[in-house]
Parts: C-alpha cells; sequence; structure tokens
C-alpha cells in the first residue's frame, strides 16, 4: 500500500521551474527542477516495453529488466499489453 502511493505521490510533482538567485538575492536565471519519478522516463519504459514482448517473463523478470534499464516494469509492461499475443495450447490425453 505505502510503495502504491509513493508512487502515485512521485507522479502528480510535475516537473517545473525555480528561480536561482544571487548573493544579493535577485533572480538570476531559471532552471529545471528534478522532481517526478526517475523510472518514469518515456524511452527507457520504450525500451522496457520491447524487451518485454521478446519473450515471455514472470514478475522477478520484470522487475530485474526494469532495474537494468531504469524503467518501471508496471508501465512498461503495461505499455506492451497493445502489442502481446496470448496463445494458450491446452493437450489433453484421454485414457
Amino acid at each position: 500500500m505505502f510503495l502504491n502511493f509513493r508512487c502515485t505521490d512521485m507522479q502528480r510533482k510535475k516537473k517545473g521551474r525555480s528561480t536561482a538567485t544571487d548573493s544579493l538575492g535577485k533572480a538570476v536565471k531559471k532552471s529545471r527542477a528534478t522532481t517526478g519519478c526517475s523510472y518514469l522516463q518515456q524511452k527507457a519504459v520504450e525500451r522496457l516495453r520491447d524487451e518485454v514482448l521478446l519473450e515471455v517473463q514472470d514478475v522477478e523478470q520484470l522487475v530485474t529488466l526494469g532495474r537494468k534499464l531504469s524503467a518501471c516494469p508496471y508501465y512498461g509492461s503495461r505499455a506492451a499489453v497493445s502489442d502481446a499475443q496470448v496463445c494458450i495450447c491446452i493437450h489433453c490425453l484421454l485414457y
């Protein structure tokens, strides 16, 4: 539950602009603030999506791959759903 809250909280934090000041307190320039989830980088999630589509993986494999690529395994696998194909084969033996 805590992890879900932290994930949602980090996604709500938008990348904004913060004002830098000099020694006199005057605004000097604006630089980009770095808030938000570092695992929700669009390119990293797309790389993870592509890797997920190569072969069937379980949850532990998704987490390991997500850490390796610095991408969120949930959003990477969710992005792969539209292109995923599932084939179920049932083999019955009658005696």
